[in-house]
């Protein structure tokens, strides 16, 4: 499927190629911004738990640290 793909832009004008490139271009963009938002979240999440089981009275040892 991507060679097929790859073939059929290969067809296109080069301004239509340019076009898709920059489509493609902005959604990976955007879509490592959601990324970056993912892991931002995750690790506050990951710190309230850690801190959770130190309040439940866990020694830092007990604490699921990665």
């Amino acid at each position: 499927m991507a060679t097929k793909r790859l073939r059929n832009t290969r067809n296109y004008s080069e301004n239509v190629r340019n076009s898709i490139l920059d489509r493609r271009e902005t959604s990976l963009f955007k879509k490592e911004e959601q990324i970056s938002k993912l892991e931002k979240i995750n690790e506050e999440k990951e710190m309230k738990l850690l801190f959770n089981q130190l309040v439940e009275g866990k020694s830092i040892n007990e604490v699921d640290a990665r």
